[in-house]
């Protein structure tokens, strides 16, 4: 859908879908319950194109070599329970997949907690109009939690991927009967789909599921299911994703809580930061993409807040000066089913400034490191309940 006489597609019928892979970077169709509704997403995808080097006689740039690709993502949503206790939220699988593991407490809560090996990657999906894009081996290498004293709590993913498909308009060359699983497109169609792009032909969606595009010799596109009425010739090629199925409201600045050592303190904004430091494998021979990805390095859990400089405020300050650990807990929401909970038992904050303005409130800066117990893996933990 569009307005305008220029058909451009806008923001809002922007559909956004996380699948789990089986196989790292082997792509998998989203179904309509991997939808996630989000406010923003960005997809960077990009391949080097490099001048060649060697002497030519000549100052002209004749020549350009071709490296690996690579993939930047993020998408930005609200902070949004399913709104039935013990039903996983909407983007649950990004939260275990960013923490490394889960409990379902059945008919209670869903508990996402840090594990040693983060091992899951999905292919994530967005189109909007007549674009869509995959990427391929997306791995979530952070989350970050935002709550704010007049605006809606938020969460934001980030991280890498291995590969990219984009899909556009395309026709049929020729007419294609039902069953049909070799089609004939016109030329300037093959700039706009790719092995992996998932399309609807005229009005057949495959029943909801789209085909995916398996093959491309030539004109001749490969789909993995057959059509399943018959085609004519012109018909319309448009990527296609299922409809979505999404849960749950967002989660405003109130009712909830932030607590320090047991003593709600007032916050007009918190940042809570959960990295991995996952690095992409683009160092292998052999491949155009990465093949995998390590997590070797330590993962880092930061806080970062700003509070009005309360009376009774000063003594976080010492904590501060003297490397003393609190615990924090964040609250959201009153309601079962709609409520969230966030533990970091052992923060050690920075020495914490005072901030005085030529007019205006004093303010205090909150800014630390969650540690881990002893026994590790466990700085945060977060609980839908």
């Amino acid at each position: 859908m569009s307005f305008g006489n220029l058909s451009i597609a806008s923001g809002y019928e922007e559909k956004f879908y996380a699948t789990a892979e089986t196989t790292f970077g082997t792509m998998v169709k989203p179904s309509g319950t991997d939808a996630i509704r989000i406010k923003k997403s960005v997809f960077t995808p990009s391949q080097e194109r490099v001048n060649r080097a060697d002497k030519r006689g000549s100052r002209s740039v004749q020549e350009r070599i071709t490296r690996k690709k690579k993939v930047e993502w993020s998408a930005t949503a609200y902070l949004c329970p399913s709104g039935t206790a013990g039903t996983e939220p909407d983007d649950g699988a990004l939260l275990e997949a960013v923490f490394g593991s889960k409990t379902e407490s059945a008919g209670v809560s869903w508990t996402y907690s840090l594990a040693l090996d983060i091992d899951k990657s999905f292919s994530l999906h967005r189109i909007c109009g007549e674009y869509a894009e995959s990427i391929t081996g997306a791995v979530v290498n952070q989350v970050i939690f935002r709550v704010r004293g007049e605006e809606e709590a938020e969460i934001e993913y980030s991280g890498f991927a291995s590969d990219f498909i984009f899909t556009s308009r395309g026709a049929l060359a020729a007419s294609a009967a039902s069953g049909a699983t070799s089609l004939t497109v016109t030329s300037d169609t093959l700039d706009n789909i790719e092995v992996n792009s998932v399309i609807k032909i005229g009005d057949d969606t495959n029943s909801g599921a789209g085909f995916k595009v398996s093959a491309i010799n030539g004109t001749t596109v490969t789909i993995e299911d057959g059509l399943t009425v018959d085609a004519d010739s012109g018909a319309v090629i448009l990527p296609y994703f299922p409809d979505t199925t999404t849960a749950g409201s967002p989660l405003g600045c109130f009712p909830g809580t932030i607590s320090i050592d047991g003593t709600n303190v007032y916050l007009t904004t918190l940042e809570i930061t959960l990295s991995n430091n996952i690095t992409m494998r683009n160092d292998e021979f052999g491949s155009s993409t990465a093949r995998g990805y390590t997590s070797s390095d330590f993962r880092s859990v930061t806080i970062s807040g700003t509070a009005y400089a309360c009376q009774g405020y000063g003594l976080y300050r010492g904590k501060s000066r003297d490397f003393e650990d609190v615990d924090i807990q964040i609250t959201l929401g009153d309601t079962a089913g709609s409520q969230v909970e966030i533990n970091l038992d052992h923060v050690e904050f920075n020495i914490i400034p005072l901030e005085i303005p030529e007019s205006n409130e004093c303010t205090l800066t909150f800014e630390g490191q969650a540690l881990a117990s002893s026994s590790g893996e466990d700085e945060i933990n977060v609980i839908y309940k």
